[in-house]
């Protein structure tokens, strides 16, 4: 039956990611490539600010949940909830006011500041379903958030000229995410009862998790960061047209990683932790091996196919910006292939609660990928991102990798 979950698991995240997919090529078709430009901005810039509002604590609260069972999720929820309202609001009214003072690209701000709140909440939702046991289910929640939408909206992109603007894009995507977020309030208050959401707030585990998940937080906007400065440093150095052809191949190519986390890191980190903190070792070396085939088998599988995709969309698109930059596809996909190989060493380095290093690498990693986009010359134009995202993936896969090596977490 697992392998059974495991492979709707696979198929719902796979379609998920085709929609994807179809989403990226017709906003490359009918949209101006300012706007895909404009809209990968957006995209990333809410990607980093979900996981400042979420403090990261996930990486905590999981842990917990996965160690200690479903008792511990009514009291969880109602304290994690408390912490993300408070996080709410100044977050928002910097978004305000940022939309006041006429900061570039916030004409959308009233439909990003709903976005980024429904897409974390249906973000948390789906890790508090695969922390208590069903990855199934929050794939079909990630499939409401990320897919279903994406196929009415190509349908009407293509049938109705009129609607090929960027604010239809996110009105869609609004409505998506605030189903996705009530089917997650309901699949919950059906699994665990009415009680879950009416547990009482504790502080004190709220404080507790925050020391563990700070540190990890800061490690995950440093990655995240990437995907924001360098969006912001091609619009700077290039223009926002040529912005738009990179986030194109940059959107298809991070797909590998998604195939990662649906196929291996959702089934395996819960299993993992459980046997740590078991003292179980046979059973973590058990899944660990699982992990490096899975890993490894879908890193250059999904490499490959995102490689032989890209190259021949991109010619067959019509705007020229697309066929100039077709160049970037292998270098895009080795750069993925890179991040993907290092969820090996993470997934060890997390399960035996070894988050400096996790912390080290991560934020080590951003520095310098930031302090090449300083040293590279502009005249490299789009390759020094992407020269200088390469030495950053490779300097963070060989960090982890060396620190869960030498304390015996990879044998």
């Amino acid at each position: 039956m697992s392998a059974f979950i495991r492979l709707c698991n696979i198929g719902l995240r796979g379609l998920t990611l085709a929609t994807k997919f179809a989403l990226l090529l017709v906003l490359a078709i009918y949209l101006d490539p300012a706007e895909v430009g404009i809209y990968g901005l957006l995209t990333a810039s809410l990607g980093w600010l979900i996981y400042l509002v979420g403090w990261d604590f996930y990486t905590f609260s999981a842990r917990e949940i996965a160690g200690s069972g479903k008792d511990l999720l009514p009291s969880s929820i109602s304290s994690q909830a408390a912490l993300y309202f408070v996080t709410y609001i100044p977050i928002t009214i910097a978004i305000i006011i940022a939309y006041i003072c006429g900061v570039k690209y916030t004409e959308h701000a009233i439909i990003f500041i709903a976005l980024f709140i429904l897409e974390h909440i249906g973000l948390e939702l789906g890790r508090i379903l695969v922390a208590i046991g069903h990855p199934l289910l929050a794939s079909f929640i990630l499939f409401l958030r990320g897919g279903v939408w994406c196929i009415a909206l190509v349908a009407v992109l293509a049938l109705a000229p009129a609607y090929r603007e960027l604010s239809v894009v996110l009105c869609f995507w609004l409505v998506g995410s605030a189903s996705a977020a009530l089917l997650g309030c309901v699949a919950l208050h059906r699994l665990m009862g009415a009680t879950v959401f009416l547990g009482p707030i504790d502080w004190r585990w709220t404080l507790k998790g925050l020391k563990v998940a700070l540190p990890l937080m800061l490690a995950s906007l440093s990655i995240r960061g990437i995907f924001v400065a360098d969006r912001m440093w091609i619009e700077s150095i290039v223009g926002i047209d040529m912005l738009g052809a990179y986030v194109f191949y940059i959107g298809i190519a991070t797909v590998i990683i998604s195939f990662i986390d649906a196929a291996v890191v959702d089934f395996s980190y819960p299993k993992l932790v459980s046997a740590v903190k078991n003292g179980d070792a046979r059973s973590y070396l058990r899944e660990m091996r699982i992990v490096w085939l899975g890993v490894a088998a879908l890193t250059i599988i999904s490499g490959l196919v995102c490689w032989t995709f890209l190259w021949n969309v991109g010619e067959w698109l019509s705007r020229p910006v697309y066929q100039q930059n077709r160049f970037l596809v292998p270098y895009l996909i080795l750069c993925i292939v890179l991040y993907g190989f290092s969820t090996i060493p993470h997934l060890a380095l997390y399960a035996h609660r070894r988050d400096g290093s996790i912390v080290a690498s991560q934020i080590a990693t951003f520095l310098s990928f930031v302090g090449l986009l300083l040293i590279l010359p502009s005249s490299l134009g789009v390759m020094s991102v992407v020269f200088s995202m390469l030495i950053a993936f490779g300097l963070m896969l060989f960090w982890k990798g060396i620190s869960a090596y030498r304390q015996g977490l990879l044998s």
